[in-house]
């Protein structure tokens, strides 16, 4: 037994259908010719009894999303680390856990002076040429 890819659901009869529409993804979809991914799947079936089954199209397209997703996040993570390295020593060296002020301006202020501290810790180490604080 298998879902209905037509078939519309709830959601799809309260919202209208340009709705929440996504650019990239329509790209994607258009990149590959799914009636041919359709027929070479079309011996798969599920098993005859239990919870219908995704389309098994429907199942291909998640995994492709899958795929591209984690070559974007390796892509992504480069330009992050940089950036958590410094939010994470803020956060175990200098007991950035959590606001400790009350008020937007002072803890503005207390997350100025944290950045200002890391600063000067890794300016310290590039002019000592420490690696760890580098």
């Amino acid at each position: 037994m298998r879902l209905e890819a037509s078939a519309p659901t709830f959601i799809d009869v309260l919202i209208p259908s340009n709705t929440g529409r996504n650019d990239r993804l329509d790209r994607i979809d258009r990149l590959i010719d799914w009636p041919k991914v359709a027929a070479l799947l079309d011996d798969v079936h599920a098993a005859p009894e239990g919870r219908p089954a995704y389309p098994p199209v429907t199942m291909v397209k998640i995994i492709v999303l899958q795929q591209w997703q984690r070559r974007r996040n390796g892509l992504l993570s480069k330009v992050r680390a940089p950036v958590e390295q410094a939010l994470g020593t803020m956060k175990h060296c200098y007991g950035y856990w959590q606001a400790r002020c009350m008020g937007l301006m002072r803890n503005e202020a207390e997350a100025l002076f944290k950045a200002l501290a890391y600063n000067l810790r890794r300016a310290d180490g590039l002019r000592e040429g420490c690696a760890a604080c580098g």
